[in-house]
């Protein structure tokens, strides 16, 4: 009769860890489920600008990616020939991906969610003398900055200021 107590006993503790490994499986499942995907597309007219996100290039439009944060984010898109456009693009999160909500559907949702963002830009072609004129700028700056390094000199008298990284010793080093 004992042997036949020690049995049940043996097929009850089968039965419970049985269950709760099956619990424990279950509850491992639902929560591994719930998962929210982030993702956005940004598209230009003409294709194939190059696109930043917050001062890292992304790629060429049409370029999609994933982010996991909502909120003010910055594209810069650039292509030659076009003016380079710089917007501010506000990430917003749906309903379901804002608290408290947001934790049944990262964690408990089983079935997952999606947000998607799409955002266009149209870039405008630069004008032939703009890009004339943005070489001559540069050539302009060249000039100024040549012209302020011989000033300095000449107010200095040769030497360079302790700011600049000089001692008070004159530019030949005497």
């Amino acid at each position: 009769m004992t042997a036949h107590r020690g049995n049940r006993a043996g097929s009850r503790m089968f039965f419970f860890r049985g269950l709760a490994m099956s619990v424990l499986a279950a509850l491992a499942s639902l929560l591994s489920a719930g998962c929210v995907e982030r993702t956005y597309r940004v598209t230009s007219t003409p294709v194939g600008a190059e696109v930043w996100l917050d001062g890292d290039q992304v790629g060429a439009t049409p370029v999609d990616g994933k982010f996991k944060h909502y909120g003010v984010r910055e594209f810069v898109l650039r292509r030659e020939g076009y003016q380079t456009v710089k917007r501010r693009a506000e990430f917003e999160a749906p309903w379901w991906d804002t608290f408290p909500v947001d934790f049944f559907a990262e964690f408990l949702w089983p079935f997952g969610a999606r947000s998607h963002l799409d955002f266009d830009y149209t870039l405008d072609p630069r004008p032939a003398a703009a890009a004339a004129d943005a070489d001559a700028l540069a050539e302009r700056a060249t000039t100024f900055r040549r012209s302020f390094e011989e000033d300095d000199r000449l107010y200095t008298g040769g030497r360079r200021r302790a700011e600049d990284g000089g001692d008070g010793a004159d530019a030949a080093g005497e």
